[in-house]
């Protein structure tokens, strides 16, 4: 059974919270009439130990720190209120602005970083990013709790063939994830028509001493038995629960849910909080995924012939939760939804089906041999086609035996040929209320069966997987978006006399977004060429924007004076104002080779130093940072260095995702680039830069969870 999640202290309110902590009364003031305007509820303290205590009483969606504060610096302050509060966005403040400061903050968890005096529209749009941002990671949470919830309750449910110890175990998995006080579970009598109460539970926390006792409800009287009778989860508290029989029993809010099996009403589940509470709109939703779950696990638990399968069942469903969650890419969910819905309904063709914008295409094909796969994957059903019978399914929220495909004109006659189909199970795959697609699993070119298990258990997966797919297609949207922007970044590889020129880069693996990493090659005139190879601070679509802008800001700049300390501070310049808001910056490396004159003048802007190779002297060296990250600082200064190319020297850049590769708690570094460099030296540009990478992939055990990119030069 899980770890038991923290009681919490009760749903925080609808309306967003901002702290705002600093020893000036004026800014405080003045942030307080700004965001109050703009609807949100403003607090402020005036010291770290004021803070501390108003952290500890309320729940705040962002806190904007100073980082001077009378009692402890705000680096401190953040470090204990990401303890206290770890969904709390920090956004920090100071008029004394510096790189470690700001890589304290950022590294302790910050959001962003300002700089005083604070502006208006600045401060706005960083919290408006924040917010976002934390709405985003709080609706992933709350997916992948339900997904966890699910495999709970199944594991606990379906570990016992006892009736009583089952209901039990479900309603403590539905008290703890609803951080209720208690609650009870209600069966339909058939001899009296009552709902009887069958097991009474209190939340770990507070144990089972003074649980009042419950008792039984008519249907249509108070809020279990309205929500029994309507037939959708209620909620209730103060005034509304006047009235109500709960009242008896102390209760002041609670959450009611009606509980069916095989479309029959047969109880219903209702969780108390003895203490004022308010529900937002979301509050009912977990309740009720769980609920629908507790139903089948309920009333199976009273059929014993199909309890005795369903404790296999219900850890298959429990590993498929685990493993959906556990994968992020979306073929490879798609690859472990098809194989447990052909495994549980015995069959070997299973097709999922994912909508698009203006129509239904197969994601993932089995059971088909490779020449029809290629051609049933060129296959979409126009959104105009759509059958009466597949519209049908798509709008269903429960599964859908075709007996006969061609009877009830499912496709058109040629696509059910390409695709082999005779009779099906469909199981339409629904997320937040819409269709996404459809699962159709079926024997090619055969008639089959499905019993009412083997459709309840297609059904339970197909609303797993609705919601891990969906998740898995958006991530796989943004990161294909900036795997398509990093690569139109990259430059073609120059063919120079006396000189080989070799570039790899490799994005990210399928368990990470792609990130800023670039390399460019620029001429400037017959025996100079500039190089450049960098990587911006975060992931996806954002890093991406800073790559474009970063590299064809260089190129002109470097066009117009090729001076690589001149470059860069024209660069840092330019980019600071767009980049400082969102607390990004980049590591770069630019240089020019002269190739009459065999030196490599360069500017390392706080990049991984590259690697110079010098055969005839025997020497390696590092070409150390000579600057700090661009867009940090606006103030920041940079110098350049020259060193000389010997004949066969090897000149190696290359960005963190080479060093950063890592085996458990080890990592890669500069000197693992080096060993690879010196075994290889004697072999070709092209050759080295394939051995730097292959040495990274096997460190980090095939897996690299950052994009790679490698420039390498020879001198002939």
């Amino acid at each position: 059974m899980a770890t038991l999640p923290p009681k919490p202290l009760g749903p925080p309110s609808d309306r967003i919270s901002i702290l705002f902590v600093d020893d000036d009364t004026g800014i405080l003031e003045t942030l307080v009439d700004i965001f109050e305007d703009m609807g949100f509820d403003a607090d402020t303290a005036s010291s770290g130990r004021q803070a501390l205590a108003k952290i500890q009483e309320r729940f705040y969606h962002l806190a904007l720190l100073d980082i001077q504060l009378p009692d402890m610096l705000g680096t401190e302050l953040l470090s204990r209120i990401r303890k206290i509060q770890p969904d709390t966005k920090c956004v920090m403040a100071t008029g004394n602005a510096s790189i470690p400061s700001a890589l304290d903050s950022l590294n302790e968890g910050a959001y962003a970083y300002l700089l005083k005096p604070i502006e208006v529209p600045n401060v706005k749009a960083t919290v408006r990013r924040a917010l976002e941002q934390q709405r985003l990671e709080l609706e992933n949470r709350r997916l992948l709790m339900e997904l966890q919830a699910l495999g709970n309750m199944t594991d606990a449910g379906l570990s016992t063939l006892e009736l009583d110890q089952l209901l039990d175990r479900v309603l403590h998995q539905l008290v703890v994830y609803h951080g209720a006080d208690a609650g009870v579970i209600f069966l339909m009598d058939a001899t009296t028509g009552m709902l009887a109460p069958r097991a009474r539970h209190a939340h770990p926390h507070d144990g089972a001493e003074n649980l009042p006792e419950a008792f039984p409800v008519a249907l249509g009287v108070g809020v279990a038995g309205r929500a029994a009778q309507q037939s959708e989860v209620l909620a209730a508290a103060g005034p509304e629960l006047d009235g109500d029989p709960a009242q008896a029993e102390g209760v002041q809010a609670l959450l009611a849910a009606p509980l069916f099996a095989r479309h029959q009403l047969i109880g219903v589940v209702r969780l108390d909080w003895r203490r004022p509470t308010e529900f937002t709109a979301d509050s009912p939703t977990l309740l009720r995924v769980l609920a629908e779950r507790a139903g089948v696990l309920i009333d199976n638990a009273r059929l014993y012939d199909a309890e005795r399968h369903l404790r296999s069942e219900a850890e298959t469903f429990s590993q498929l939760s685990r493993s959906l969650v556990e994968r992020i890419g979306l073929e490879e969910r798609l690859e472990l939804i098809t194989r447990h819905l052909a495994g549980v309904t015995g069959v070997s063709g299973c097709i999922v089906w994912l909508g698009t914008r203006d129509a239904l295409v197969p994601a993932y094909i089995t059971g088909m041999d490779a020449d029809r796969q290629r051609r049933m994957k060129r296959m979409a059903i126009p959104l105009e086609e759509f059958s009466p019978a597949l519209r049908r399914v798509l709008d269903s929220d429960n599964a859908v035996v075709i007996e006969d495909a061609r009877a009830v004109e499912l496709l058109p006659e040629r696509d059910l040929e390409l695709w082999g189909i005779r009779s099906a199970l469909l199981t339409p795959l629904r997320s937040g209320g819409r269709s996404i697609g459809l699962a159709a699993v079926y024997e090619p070119g055969a008639d089959c069966q499905f019993t009412d298990r083997q459709v309840r258990q297609a059904e339970v997966i197909a609303y797993v997987a609705a919601v891990a797919l969906q998740q898995a297609k958006m991530i796989q949207e943004e990161r294909d978006m900036a795997r398509t922007l990093a690569e139109s970044f990259l430059s073609k590889t120059p063919q120079l006399a006396n000189v080989q020129v070799a570039s790899c880069f490799v994005p990210a693996s399928e368990v990470a977004l792609v990130g800023g990493d670039y390399f460019d090659f620029i001429e400037l005139d017959n025996d100079l060429i500039g190089m450049v190879i960098g990587d911006v601070c975060g992931k996806g679509l954002a890093a991406a924007i800073y790559t474009a802008m970063a590299k064809y800001m260089l190129r002109a700049y470097a066009l117009e004076n090729p001076s690589p300390q001149w470059v860069i501070s024209r660069l840092n310049q330019a980019l600071y104002n767009q980049m400082s808001e969102e607390c990004m910056f980049i590591t770069m490396v630019y240089g020019v080779l002269d190739r009459k004159q065999g030196t490599f003048t360069y500017t390392n802007a706080a990049h991984p130093p590259p690697i110079l190779y010098q055969p005839e002297s025997k020497t390696i060296m590092e070409l150390a940072p000579t600057g700090g990250m661009v867009g940090a600082v606006i103030e920041m200064q940079f110098t350049e260095e020259t060193v000389a190319l010997e004949p066969g020297s090897v000149l190696t850049m290359f960005t963190d995702g080479v060093t950063e590769a890592r085996t458990d708690q080890t990592m890669l570094e500069n000197e693992g680039v080096r060993e690879v460099v010196q075994a290889h030296a004697g072999e070709d540009a092209g050759s080295i830069a394939t051995a730097i990478y292959n040495r990274a992939l096997e460190f980090a055990s095939g897996v690299l969870r950052d994009d790679v990119a490698i420039v390498v030069v020879k001198n002939e």
